[in-house]
């Protein structure tokens, strides 16, 4: 056999092997075999976008975007809900004190009102009377969670923290003034 024929043939199985562990196309993340698209944190971006009048952080979005998968069952164990209505009163009331005017129940995304539900549990998780308890068994649930990000957009470091992914290869140079 010759070297070029067994070089194409590892490079081939090579590609099947990366092929295997690859997301679908336009997966931000996966959350205990539930996806998170690329589309899901725009249309969030642009729902925190409205409200706060300038880009949020992409990696932020996503990272209230998978932890409300994480969180929602837990709050849910101590009777800790928050409805859509809820979500979108809370991002109005922010609106408001900011000197603006309500946003219309359409100007929210799906993805923009579950990334909200995270926020609005993680307050209502400090209000309550059981507060360590719960954030214990968020830990814990966070720790035991099946998540693979996307490497654009980083990875989960051992604290629970979305960290930009490296690349070894690219070398910044500091400017020198």
């Amino acid at each position: 056999m010759s070297r070029r024929i067994r070089a194409l043939g590892a490079l081939l199985a090579t590609a099947a092997l990366l092929a295997g562990c690859a997301q679908a196309p336009g997966t931000a993340a996966v959350v205990n075999g539930e996806r998170i698209t690329e589309n899901d944190v725009a249309d969030a971006s642009a729902t925190f976008e409205t409200l706060l009048g300038s880009a949020p952080n992409v990696s932020a979005v996503l990272d209230a975007l998978v932890k409300e998968k994480v969180v929602v069952p837990v709050a849910a164990e101590f009777d800790l809900k928050a409805s859509d209505s809820e979500v979108i009163a809370y991002f109005n009331d922010y609106v408001a004190s900011q000197g603006g005017e309500p946003l219309a129940e359409d100007q929210f995304s799906e993805a923009g009102i579950a990334a909200g539900r995270y926020l609005v549990l993680m307050g209502d998780t400090q209000a309550h009377a059981d507060v360590l308890t719960i954030s214990d068994q968020m830990i814990v649930a966070f720790r035991d969670a099946d998540i693979t990000v996307n490497p654009r957009h980083g990875s989960y470091d051992q604290d629970g923290l979305l960290t930009a992914t490296t690349f070894p290869w690219i070398h910044t140079v500091a400017a020198v003034g």
